[in-house]
Order: C-alpha cells, then structure tokens, then sequence
C-alpha cells in the first residue's frame, strides 16, 4: 500500500502528536429540545395488538408500560396484552 507523500513507514504513530480541534459548539439545547418532543409524543402513543380492527384488540398506553420497571406492579393491560 502506498504511503502519502511526505510519510515514511518507519515510525508511524510513535512520537507523534495529534490534535483534533472542533470549531463548532456542541449543540446541547438542541438536542435536549429535540428529546422533549420525543418523550411528549411518546405520552400520547397507543399501541393495540393485534389490530386496531380487532374486537378482541388490547390497548396499552405509554404510562401502562411504567409498571414494567422493577418493582412494580403490572396493571391490566400490560396482563392481558401477555396473555393475547
């Protein structure tokens, strides 16, 4: 494999400083913004199995799967979207 011009093999990565420099700001807010929007949105998600269609279907709510956290208690939805 051929080296670029000015590189010799001997040597490569000994000795040698690199410094990477990043002449833009992190863009925190943004992403923070970005991950609120996320989370709201979230709050509002059904999920139905097996269909929405079905007579039979389960609806499970974003704070229906909070109980899946150890130590706490499954509430009925949860239970009966396992037995379905």
């Amino acid at each position: 494999m051929p080296l670029r011009p000015g590189l010799s093999g001997k040597g490569m990565g000994m000795g040698q400083t690199v410094v990477l420099l990043d002449e833009e700001e992190p863009q925190l807010i943004e992403t923070n913004q970005q991950a609120t929007k996320i989370t709201e949105r979230m709050k509002e998600t059904k999920i139905y199995y097996p269909s929405r269609e079905d007579p039979e279907s389960v609806e499970i709510l974003f704070s229906d799967i909070d109980c899946l956290a150890p130590q706490a208690y499954l509430t009925s939805p949860i239970m009966n979207f396992y037995i379905q």
